[in-house]
């Protein structure tokens, strides 16, 4: 089989791929019209996808997921040298902001992403469920959908402003507060992907120091109830929850 080189746009940059034939995992990301110059190039090969499977040690994963997981990984590897990150987190958007939750897999993240589509409604919009892109402007910490967006597929090829960085854990009472950079600096860096190039691995560090200097942080403790919702909101927006529920809730009525 022939396969055809392809372009994408990912988080506001050109990235053009060669050795993979799954163009709908793509989707928005494929550019219809490349342009004949990228600013950063991959290629999948064969070797990289036996490679793959070597590091998950599991036999049941085809071809075409391992290939994906071979692209995000070269993806991650080279990233840096143009300004983007590769980071483990779940990412919606409230009221043109971004907000990042991140915690170890199977903590919730995902969970408490669904209760605020739950309780807001549509004033909540996912960025990413899973691996993000983030980079920085010149201004702001900017946080980009991926295809890799985890089983939910909660994804959007779109880049938006990070407002905050919430860190979730387990608890019996659900509690929200900021945090400064220092306190979590280690925890932040196991949710960014570290590349083995030492010169990569070193503008991740820095990019990290970048992103907690210029983006609010938090811890949340919480249950895996609706009430969740109110402590990170109130806490990272600085909105009042029953006010913005009361909103939504005419809002949706006059929808309705």
């Amino acid at each position: 089989m022939v396969l055809k080189p392809m372009q994408l746009s990912l988080a506001n940059i050109l990235v053009d791929v060669d050795g993979i034939d799954d163009s709908r995992f793509f989707g928005d990301y494929l550019v219809p019209s490349p342009a004949p110059v990228a600013d950063l190039s991959l290629c999948v090969t064969p070797e990289l996808v036996q490679a793959e499977r070597e590091i998950a040690s599991q036999s049941y994963f085809s071809d075409t997921y391992l290939t994906q997981l071979a692209l995000l990984r070269q993806l991650a590897e080279k990233g840096p040298a143009v300004g983007r990150f590769l980071m483990h987190a779940a990412v919606l958007e409230y009221d043109g902001r971004a907000y990042a939750f991140t915690a170890s897999s199977g903590t919730g993240k995902s969970t408490h992403l669904q209760l605020w589509h739950r309780t807001l409604g549509n004033a909540v919009q996912a960025v990413n469920g899973d691996k993000p892109l983030l980079y920085a402007s010149d201004a702001e910490v900017m946080a980009c959908g991926t295809p890799w967006s985890g089983k939910e597929g909660w994804q959007r090829n779109v880049c938006v402003p990070l407002g905050g960085l919430c860190f979730i854990s387990r608890g019996e009472k659900d509690v929200c507060r900021r945090v400064e950079p220092a306190d979590v600096l280690e925890r932040a860096l196991r949710q960014f992907y570290v590349p083995s190039d030492a010169s990569a691995a070193v503008l991740t560090v820095e990019f990290l120091d970048v992103l907690l200097r210029r983006v609010p942080v938090y811890e949340l403790s919480c249950t895996m109830e609706p009430t969740a919702v109110r402590a990170s909101f109130e806490a990272m927006t600085g909105q009042d929850f029953d006010v913005r529920l009361v909103n939504n809730d005419e809002r949706n009525s006059h929808e309705d």
